[in-house]
């Protein structure tokens, strides 16, 4: 028996039997961490077979006939971050089987070609840059041990770049709910235990999509079923019913919320909570063919309620019932404290003088209360004169296109009202859609001109209501409705929805949405928009051309997208160098602070522990163009604090390639290291420097030295100054090692930085001193020389008592002709401040600091704070971090 697998990226689309559709096969796959992504694999045989997925072992009812078993090989880290599943295929307005379910089913008879769906997710503590998955195709008949007939392998490239996920994200997703339908598929009764089991379950799928707002029909028939009731073919019943259960007592009305409470609280516990929609109070459809049970009112509304005097169902009539009706409801929101997320929703209205009315009508109802109102709209002359208080607002792609030129004074408008500003496709246009005809990369599409024309979301007015033979054929009205126009999702035989491909490419684009609106936070808006404009076309070149319409010039090509949003991503990615990249890291780092400078490139053999192929893990870098064109730099040392020891970071070397600034390179790469110090468990930082690219990520100044200015003098002391020999080494650390607060440093790292911190550079020489007294090591400096027209003095390290700190510094400048010596010291070492000094002020040493884990940071100083606090006390201070506040 022969195999062939086809892998392909997630936006092939699989018609059976149609030879005519060719589409490129894929090796290689880009995707960021957290990414949920996929890929898809063609199983085509020359036999019939039957097909297992995963390591269990199944039989096919007609037995042991050929059995092919496929698998997924990948690292045992992964194992669980990958799943196979079957695609199932429906049949479309032409006749054509359309592979879109993502079928729950590890087993299937295979009689032609069949298309697999995989999906991923790379955690975000995986630290490798590439991984390959192996499919491997195991064969099998009656009582013979399995063989390979066929195997396929993917190589996926991992960016080191975390996507947030749909469920964070900012896009507002606005996909409409259907309970009742739901409830009608399942046969259960409206709102019952069952009811609300399959509530739950769909919720749960759209929260997963990053669905906000919660849908409340609070009339009957609202939509008259999509005139359901004019559809022979493939019918069902389309209509939805009210959730609030109204009666009649003693001719009073009364309303049980309990229903629509209960929706609410499970959509509040899916993370669903931005908006609540009321549909069927304003704008309902189908007024003259289904008519209206309300008299004297100028809308569809269609109230049924139980008369308990009476034992019967009836409708509302008069238009003061239904007053008092939305008196209740709006009372019953205010009460759970909702109004203020509340909007009374229109679906399509077209005739602004009745829905005015209707609104005043609605709002002295309420009691006066403050309404809000939402429009989907896809009549120009209706969104023309629309005028009321709208905060939100939903255009048709062909109004969209029709209102390019308006859309940032539309959305100002909107933001100035606290609301949000998106856009749907439904039956038409035929671009840009999600039927099951459509272009499979037009699903994932919406989260890009979401981006692209700045707006909040992306609404759909069905995320399920089904034809009555689904899964045999789509076709639904067919000539105003597209196959799968109805549905993003299936009724699966679990009360649970079957997810389709569109649906999960439309999650891809939110995703991608999330990355563009990241890429413009650190690019800038401009620099994103002119790299997608090249794929998504000219704004000012699209067109609306009238009769449901529109010239649009997109690429279908999803090789482009990733590739494009791949470059993106790298352009602001940090990650760790590669040790083959060591040379070009340093040469960078050479360039910019020692090589444009005229100096020798020296910067490695003075900051040794720093830029060292050991510490290549802390050398940050940011690469274009196949080049390293921004470094951020740190090495971490231990700091003991009166025998209690904490973790600091030594950040330097920050630099960008000229050529590439204006980038904010350096900036995402701080944004990146200060993430990568706290899971380093790193707890406070030092930066040296104090660029404002600091100041503005909340460092603080070190202002707590004194700065001491001391003049030369030509004086004998009682003291002898001799220049380093490495035979004074040992006692040199033994000074060192009696400060309370110091680096714990080796004896290999303290010789290597007495080397490094006296190479010469610039103008710029250093002296390496020792003082004795009656032949006893008691000191030592480091001294930096800077011939600027004169030569002046800087202590760049000191330890020495203070009793002789002032005349050893006076016969030092005077010994090497120095106009005067500076020396910085912290004003809690009270070892080596001096006793006397010519000249004294407080300032700041060239550095920053920052506090990465506070928390911890006190935990470790947890025994220097004892011996200053009574520990009952201390045991009662809680250290923690509230809104970047210290408490």
């Amino acid at each position: 028996m022969k195999l062939k697998l086809g892998i392909y990226d997630s936006s092939f689309k699989h018609v059976k039997n149609n030879k005519t559709i060719s589409y490129k096969t894929i090796s290689n796959l880009c995707v960021a961490k957290e990414e949920a992504f996929a890929f898809q694999v063609m199983l085509n045989s020359n036999d019939d077979f039957f097909c297992q997925l995963g390591d269990l072992n199944d039989i096919h009812y007609l037995g042991l006939n050929n059995k092919i078993r496929i698998e997924l090989e990948v690292e045992e880290s992964l194992k669980d971050s990958f799943k196979i599943s079957f695609i199932g295929y429906i049949q479309d307005d032409n006749k054509d089987y359309i592979g879109d379910q993502i079928l729950n089913q590890n087993y299937m008879h295979i009689e032609e070609e069949q298309l697999l769906w995989i999906d991923g997710k790379i955690p975000k503590n995986f630290n490798k840059d590439n991984i390959e998955i192996k499919l491997k195709a195991y064969y099998t008949k009656e009582y013979e041990k399995e063989k390979i007939i066929a195997e396929k392998s993917v190589k996926i490239e991992v960016l080191n770049y975390i996507v947030k996920s749909a469920k964070e994200s900012e896009f507002f997703l606005d996909l409409w709910q259907h309970p009742c339908n739901w409830a009608r598929y399942y046969e259960v009764p409206y709102y019952s235990e069952e009811h609300f089991y399959i509530i739950d379950n769909f919720l749960e799928q759209m929260s997963k999509l990053g669905q906000k707002v919660i849908d409340l029909i609070v009339t009957d028939y609202p939509w008259a079923g999509q005139r359901c009731y004019q559809v022979y073919e493939n019918a069902n019943n389309l209509f939805e019913m009210n959730i609030v259960k109204v009666f009649k007592k003693d001719r009073e009305l009364i309303c049980d919320f309990s229903n629509l409470d209960r929706y609410i609280d499970l959509c509040f516990k899916h993370n669903i909570n931005k908006e609540i929609n009321l549909f069927g109070i304003i704008g309902n459809w189908d007024a003259f063919k289904f008519g209206s049970p309300l008299k004297d009112y100028k809308d569809a509304i269609r109230i049924n309620y139980y008369n308990e005097d009476e034992k019967v169902f009836d409708y509302l009539e008069d238009k003061n019932d239904f007053a008092k009706y939305l008196k209740l409801l709006f009372d019953h929101l205010e009460f759970r404290d909702l109004l203020d997320i509340t909007k009374i929703i229109v679906d399509e209205p077209d005739n602004i003088e009745v829905f005015n009315e209707n609104v005043d009508f609605i709002k002295k109802s309420s009691g006066k209360k403050e309404l809000k109102f939402k429009c989907a709209i896809h009549h120009q002359e209706f969104f023309e004169k629309c005028n009321i208080n709208i905060e939100n607002l939903s255009l048709n792609t062909c109004e969209l296109i029709n209102n390019i030129d308006k859309l940032d004074e539309i959305k100002k408008e909107l933001e100035n009202k606290s609301g949000y500003l998106t856009w749907y496709s439904c039956c038409f246009p035929d671009k840009l859609n999600i039927f099951l005809e459509s272009p499979l990369i037009e699903s994932r599409l919406k989260g890009w001109f979401t981006y692209y024309f700045n707006l909040d979301g992306f609404l759909r007015w069905s995320y399920g209501i089904w034809p009555g033979d689904l899964f045999n054929n789509a076709t639904y009205k067919k000539d105003k409705w597209k196959a799968g126009d109805m549905f993003l999702v299936y009724p699966g035989k679990d009360m649970k929805p079957i997810d389709s491909i569109r649906c999960r490419n439309l999650l891809f684009g939110i995703q991608d949405f999330n990355i563009l609106k990241d890429m413009e936070d650190k690019l800038g808006k401009e620099e994103v928009y002119k790299e997608i404009e090249n794929l998504l076309g000219k704004k000012s070149e699209m067109k609306f051309l009238g009769e449901r319409k529109i010239k649009m010039n997109y690429s279908i090509s999803h090789e482009k997208y990733i590739k494009l949003r791949k470059n993106l991503i790298n352009r602001v990615n940090p990650r760790s160098a590669k040790p083959e990249e060591f040379e070009r890291v340093i040469s960078l780092i050479n360039k910019v602070f020692r090589d444009l400078r005229g100096h020798k490139p020296t910067m490695q053999q003075e900051f040794p522990l720093l830029l060292n192929k050991d510490n290549i893990e802390n050398m940050i870098v940011i690469s274009k163009d196949n080049k390293i064109v921004s470094a951020v730099n740190y090495v971490i040392q231990d700091i003991t604090v009166q025998g209690n020891d904490i973790k600091v970071a030594a950040i330097g070397a920050v630099c960008t390639d000229p050529d590439y600034e204006g980038n904010k390179y350096a900036s995402t790469a701080l944004d990146y290291v200060e993430d990568k110090m706290l899971k380093d468990g790193v707890d406070m930082v030092s930066i040296s420097g104090t660029r404002t690219l600091y100041t503005r990520r909340k460092c603080s100044l070190v202002k707590n030295f004194n700065k001491y200015i001391t003049y030369p003098k030509d004086k004998d002391i009682n003291l002898e100054i001799k220049e380093y020999d490495k035979a004074y080494l040992n006692e040199i650390i033994k000074i060192y090692n009696q400060n309370s607060t110091r680096f714990l440093r080796t004896k290999e790292q303290f010789e290597t930085l007495l080397e490094s911190a006296t190479i010469p550079w610039g103008n710029f020489t250093y002296k390496k001193l020792v003082v004795f007294r009656e032949n006893k090591v008691i000191g030592y400096i480091i001294l930096r020389i800077i011939d600027d027209e004169t030569l002046k003095g800087e202590i760049r390290e000191i330890y020495i008592d203070s009793r002789y700190n002032y005349e050893v510094v006076q016969y030092i400048a005077n010994k090497y002709n120095l106009e005067y010596v500076i020396q910085n010291i912290h004003i809690k070492d009270f070892i080596n401040q001096p006793n006397l000094f010519d000249e004294k002020k407080l300032s700041y040493l060239d550095g920053s600091i920052k506090i990465i884990n506070y928390e911890n940071l006190c935990k470790n100083l947890y025994g220097y704070f004892n011996q200053y606090v009574d520990r009952d006390f201390l045991n009662e201070i809680e250290f923690r971090t509230t809104d970047n506040k210290y408490i």
